[in-house]
């Protein structure tokens, strides 16, 4: 083979290297992808068990009034049948409502699922489902998105009580 013509197949096998390499990195998760797999990995007895099959994300979906005090009174109700300590309260909620009404909040419902696999008992993969939720916006600190995000109906503060009072 000609020196030339080795110059584009060594071209192309560092561009399937590098796309490669990318893909196997999680560089362009959004902030809700990158919360809902933290939340997952701290739940599992090993996170190196962990591993993602397929993110689907729907499309960020604005929240009209009475969309976000039906977001708000069923997490409320969630939260208190979990028995976590701190449930919202309806003051809570109509702070809530008052801040969205003059204009201070103007939250967005994000939803991901993540179907991931992990390792049973006898060391074979297991497919999970996870169904992660923020309501919140875009520009919140990636701090927030961790300790709001609900993974399958909790945050990691409701899920972590519920599994100390469990137990």
């Amino acid at each position: 083979m000609h020196p030339h013509q080795t110059k584009p197949i060594v071209s192309i096998l560092c561009l399937m290297a590098t796309a490669l390499a990318l893909s196997s990195c999680d560089l362009f998760d959004s902030k809700l992808v990158t919360a809902c797999e933290t939340v997952l990995k701290q739940r599992l007895l090993s996170s190196a068990e962990y591993k993602r099959v397929k993110v689907s994300e729907l499309d960020e979906l604005e929240l009209d009034r009475r969309l976000l005090e039906s977001y708000l009174v069923t997490k409320q109700q969630r939260s208190k049948a979990s028995g976590y300590p701190l449930a919202m309260d309806d003051a809570w909620i109509q702070t809530e409502l008052k801040a969205f009404d003059i204009g201070i909040s103007r939250p967005s419902f994000f939803s991901a699922s993540i179907v991931y696999e992990t390792l049973n008992d006898l060391q074979e993969p297991v497919r999970h489902l996870a169904k992660c939720v923020y309501v919140g916006n875009k520009s919140d600190s990636s701090l927030g998105w961790e300790v709001e995000t609900a993974v399958d109906g909790l945050t990691a503060l409701e899920w972590s009580y519920s599994n100390i009072k469990s137990h």
